[in-house]
């Protein structure tokens, strides 16, 4: 927040200002559904009021500027895309200090560096249950592996998930409490960056 005078008397009031945030849409452009053109995404998120949006990818990664905050964000984002396009994708948005404190949580700093497309974050709707944790360590998926943040999950597929046979057939948000949406480590990286 920064003040600036308002009006003959020189008062001041509080103005908020634009803040990076991404967003994350989930389970789009996958097989044929849930279609979404990257350019009417970005479109979209012009007619809600957010400035500089700019798109990564084909799966509905977005940045740009705004004043408000998280939750209010998705919810106006969840809400135009089920009116203008009749499709409701879970809508996952995150700050630029959030996502830095994701980057920064990761437990497996040598994967990240040696195959950042095989480690993948799944942010979380809501803080996973307090056994999941518990329920994590347990299972038996040795090579890959999993782990828990306070607001995400990190998977390790030193493989690929195209042909994990362990960690892919976990119901991790079974597991977790929680749905999720995940973005692999570069996927990530670049748009920390491209936040500024």
């Amino acid at each position: 927040m920064r003040s600036v005078p308002t009006g003959r008397t020189g008062s001041w009031k509080s103005v908020a200002e634009m803040k990076p945030y991404v967003c994350f849409l989930r389970g789009i452009n996958v097989g044929g559904n849930n279609k979404i053109r990257m350019a009417d995404w970005k479109s979209l998120l012009e007619e809600l009021g957010y400035s500089n949006p700019r798109t990564h990818l084909n799966s509905g990664n977005a940045v740009f500027e705004s004043k408000g905050k998280p939750a209010e964000i998705e919810a106006a984002i969840a809400a135009a895309i089920k009116k203008q396009l009749g499709i409701s994708p879970d809508v996952t948005v995150r700050s630029k200090a959030q996502l830095e404190a994701s980057l920064d949580g990761n437990p497996f700093t040598a994967e990240a560096k040696k195959d950042p497309s095989h480690l993948l974050i799944m942010f979380l709707a809501d803080k996973p249950s307090s056994t999941a944790q518990k329920a994590l360590a347990e299972l038996d998926i040795a090579p890959e592996a999993a782990r828990l943040g306070p607001h995400e999950a990190y998977l390790w597929y030193p493989g690929g998930i195209g042909t994990s046979k362990k960690l892919a057939r976990v119901p991790l948000e079974k597991l977790l409490g929680t749905r999720g949406t995940a973005r692999n480590w570069k996927t990530v990286s670049t748009l920390l960056e491209m936040m500024g």
